[in-house]
């Protein structure tokens, strides 16, 4: 999208354009989620392959063998990262390694709990 997201220590900003805001981490819901992708273009080195699929199937999920160039392709697991708020936030970050957002959200929520007690 158009906007940028720079976390610092204390509150999320949020550039648009000429327009920026900022939002506290006490403010953001955080989900997430694991999906599967089929990767045309290769597949990252921390990805997790999960099964394969061809270029041009057909309606039982077989190569379809009327093209003779179609390559088997990989399908790679990823997680999502959901970065919602009341205020209009509504981000997805998606991971390829496997527990990477886990570790992001932990560091979220000390931020917020951090900032909590400042005041």
């Amino acid at each position: 999208g158009r906007q940028t997201l720079h976390f610092l220590p204390d509150v999320i900003l949020i550039v648009d354009g000429k327009k920026v805001g900022a939002l506290g981490y006490a403010s953001i819901d955080m989900v997430i989620d694991q999906t599967n992708f089929i990767e045309s273009e290769g597949v990252p080195r921390d990805a997790k392959v999960v099964g394969s699929t061809f270029r041009y199937v057909n309606k039982s999920g077989g190569p379809d063998r009327r093209f003779k160039d179609n390559p088997s392709i990989p399908i790679a697991r990823y997680e999502e990262l959901h970065l919602r708020s009341t205020t209009g936030l509504n981000e997805l970050i998606q991971v390829s390694r496997i527990g990477a957002a886990a570790s992001f959200v932990d560091a979220i929520r000390d931020a917020a709990e951090r900032t909590a007690h400042v005041s």
